[in-house]
């Protein structure tokens, strides 16, 4: 396996151990979000940031070793898309090696694409909720107004 397949390789097996941290901070929140613990819910969003923000990075990294062994093999480069083109001398073994890890990585991508599909729906669903009490509670805001003397009437009985 030459240098830029190991490294190939490195950065794939970087970014399946993120996308499993990724879906791990997603399932944790909902637990967050079912507890209503907010700061709890801020740390998963900002980890959850920190993770996207480490995927775009590591994808770069990948794109450039992908273009730089696309074109060794002769092969023009995908920049729309995780591929490999080939290992440069033709290992057979190398290029079996990083297309089984390609091919975890589309499946916890799937996994994770589904996770996050059934959180925005979860947040759609609550964002109502939360708009229909509001609208609840404006509406019936006025009849429990809080009374002027509700500060003296408290003084008295003490």
């Amino acid at each position: 396996m030459d240098a830029e397949s190991t490294r190939y390789l490195k950065l794939l097996e970087r970014r399946l151990d993120l996308l499993g941290a990724l879906t791990a901070a997603l399932r944790d929140s909902r637990k967050d979000f079912v507890a209503m613990d907010l700061p709890a819910m801020e740390r998963r969003i900002a980890e959850q940031e920190q993770l996207c923000g480490q995927i775009r990075s590591l994808d770069g990294e990948i794109s450039t070793v992908q273009a730089k062994c696309a074109g060794r093999v002769g092969m023009p480069a995908r920049a729309d898309a995780i591929s490999w083109p080939g290992s440069p001398d033709g290992d057979r073994q190398s290029d079996a090696q990083i297309l089984a890890l390609l091919g975890r990585i589309s499946a916890a991508q799937v996994d994770l694409t589904k996770l996050n599909d059934a959180h925005q729906a979860m947040l759609r669903r609550s964002r109502r909720t939360v708009q229909v009490l509001l609208n609840l509670f404006n509406s019936y805001a006025p009849t429990y107004s809080v009374p002027a003397s509700v500060g003296s009437s408290y003084e008295e009985r003490a």
